[in-house]
């Protein structure tokens, strides 16, 4: 047994679900401008902060390496030094 409906009607229910849908998707503004502006100042912030910081891990690796240096060629110094003259 199949029930025959109105294309009449298929479409009107259509078009009355078109409206109701676009009414209720009517977009609200989440973000305002005084937010939108914390943001931006946080995110440039934030960048000038990560900055700062690869500059000192920079500074600091430098002289991490130079006291390495100085320590190692004072190391091989030390134990490159003539020993087969200790009886004087």
């Amino acid at each position: 047994m199949q029930v025959r409906r109105d294309p009449q009607s298929v479409q009107m229910k259509g078009t009355e679900q078109a409206d109701r849908s676009s009414q209720r998707n009517v977009l609200a503004r989440a973000i305002t401008g005084p937010l939108l502006f914390m943001f931006i100042l946080g995110d440039v912030l934030g960048a000038g902060i990560l900055l700062t910081q690869q500059r000192a891990a920079t500074w600091l690796r430098a002289a991490a390496l130079l006291a390495a240096g100085i320590v190692l060629h004072a190391f091989s110094r030390r134990t490159t030094k003539d020993t087969t003259n200790l009886s004087a």
